[in-house]
């Protein structure tokens, strides 16, 4: 047996502390969010309006918003992917 006494350290709180790189990640999303939201805001119904009867462009115009919807979540999951490693 050794002769060491062992040190047994007290339970630390953990404070969740926000650095500065995740705070603007998520502005940056916040703000890519509220453009997307006005690209669809002004220009989704002018689109589905005007590809009305034509299957071919209403299935592009689909694609280009489900395009941008999967940029968006992809966005916010690299930011939060982030602020847990």
């Amino acid at each position: 047996m050794s002769d060491f006494n062992r040190v047994v350290l007290a339970p630390v709180e953990l404070v969740p502390i926000l650095s500065f790189r995740f705070v603007l990640r998520c502005a940056l999303c916040l703000a890519l969010t509220a453009l997307n939201a006005g690209v669809v805001e002004y220009a989704g119904a002018a689109l589905y309006r005007g590809t009305d009867g034509h299957p071919l462009q209403m299935a592009g115009v689909s694609l280009f918003f489900a395009a941008l919807l999967g940029s968006l979540v992809r966005v916010w999951i690299v930011a939060f992917r982030a602020r847990i490693a």
